[in-house]
């Protein structure tokens, strides 16, 4: 009888992960990474371990700005005033990446290009740097779908992100997810926006009357245009049609 090897089976994503923490050299980078931000070398163990920790992370981040912060402003402030403005955004800049939560983002971010991972996986290293175990790295599908509110009027804003793994049926098999967010967004209808026939001659009649020009000076003009007869109730039809589809009674 044929082994049944299904239930063996493990996923691509934890594959892809198990092959990565593998590396030697992954592990060299990760150890560097958790001596430089005081996480226990073979990871954080307990509930009380993670609390302790990313507190004092949070706090070092806030002592860093408040001790910093006076000083580094008042060098960006000589800077522009000598009109050496590039160096001052330069130095804007390097004191952002410096503070803790973003060195340690960084960090992660070179991680994962050095060994040509999707940005997506941010998190899933984070996590693994931070616990040690694939278990925890909560791994990342091939397709996210990312929404973002627009600050200015609090409209929905869907993006699709792939990765370098993702496949035309994996697009497929995430579609009812895309459809069940699409129809959040403020600009859904069930009636959706088609193609209007003969739209540029619609709207050449209505620029033509906004213009000032009559009925038949118009029917004129587009039967020279489209090299037809076009009649005076055929542009009041074409005006009156493309008003409509820009909303004006």
């Amino acid at each position: 009888m044929k082994k049944d090897y299904s239930k063996d089976k493990i996923s691509r994503p934890r594959q892809r992960a198990m092959l990565l923490i593998a590396n030697p050299h992954f592990q060299e980078e990760v150890q560097e990474i958790r001596k430089k931000f005081k996480i226990p070398i073979r990871g954080i163990k307990s509930n009380e371990e993670s609390e302790k920790w990313h507190h004092n992370f949070y706090e070092s981040d806030d002592i860093y700005f408040e001790t910093n912060i006076k000083r580094v402003k008042e060098e960006i402030k000589q800077l522009e005033q000598e009109k050496k403005f590039r160096e001052g955004f330069d130095l804007h800049r390097k004191f952002n990446k410096d503070a803790p939560i973003n060195a340690l983002s960084i960090a992660i971010k070179q991680i994962i290009k050095n060994y040509k991972m999707p940005l997506g996986w941010h998190h899933s290293v984070q996590r693994y740097i931070l616990f040690n175990n694939v278990d925890y790295m909560l791994l990342p599908g091939n397709i996210a779908i990312r929404q973002d509110i627009d600050q200015d009027t609090d409209l929905r804003k869907l993006s699709i992100e792939i990765d370098d793994s993702t496949r035309r049926e994996d697009l497929i098999k995430a579609w009812p997810r895309i459809k069940f967010h699409q129809k959040k967004l403020e600009s859904y209808t069930k009636k959706k926006f088609q193609p209007i026939k003969k739209f540029e001659r619609d709207q050449k009649a209505y620029n033509l009357k906004q213009s000032g020009k009559t009925y038949n000076e118009i029917a004129d003009t587009l039967s020279k245009k489209y090299k037809k007869p076009i009649s005076y109730d055929d542009v009041a039809s074409y005006i009156k049609r493309h008003k409509q589809k820009i909303g004006i009674n």
